[in-house]
């Protein structure tokens, strides 16, 4: 409450890079609206799940109870596995004259990106032989 009287409206939180095996640390935001209807069970957002995620990974790395990996749920939610429409996309789709073509384009570029998400599993996967249990939060918007 005192935060919302100062005008602050979210919480940014640094994801440490070993948690979901990435590259590079990133950042979450997690806004104050959010977890509101998280607390009156309205809204399930990415961003509190992988809050919880990143909770359960600490509980792990501290007590080594439960054997468990988490994915990352940014890199497997179903927003990733659509095609980004780049101008060069547009320009390819726009070459092609007939809606099959185009069906065609589309399908293949969806594939593409089907794939950068499986890759991502499978490596996760291969990195995490020695866990009992890998969890991948699915299924929410």
């Amino acid at each position: 409450m005192k935060a919302m009287k100062q005008g602050i409206t979210a919480i940014t939180a640094m994801v440490p890079p070993s948690v979901f095996n990435n590259p590079v640390p990133h950042e979450i935001v997690i806004d104050f609206e959010d977890l509101h209807r998280l607390y009156r069970q309205q809204h399930m957002d990415v961003n509190l799940i992988t809050v919880f995620c990143i909770m359960q990974w600490l509980e792990e790395e501290k007590t080594h109870k439960h054997k468990v990996a988490y994915l990352d749920l940014a890199r497997i939610h179903h927003t990733e596995h659509n095609f980004k429409l780049t101008k060069q996309v547009k320009e390819n789709l726009k070459a092609e004259k007939t809606k099959k073509q185009k069906a065609k384009i589309k399908e293949e570029l969806h594939k593409k990106e089907r794939h950068k998400v499986s890759v991502y599993i499978a490596k996760m996967m291969l990195k995490r032989v020695d866990k009992k249990y890998i969890m991948a939060p699915y299924g929410f918007e």
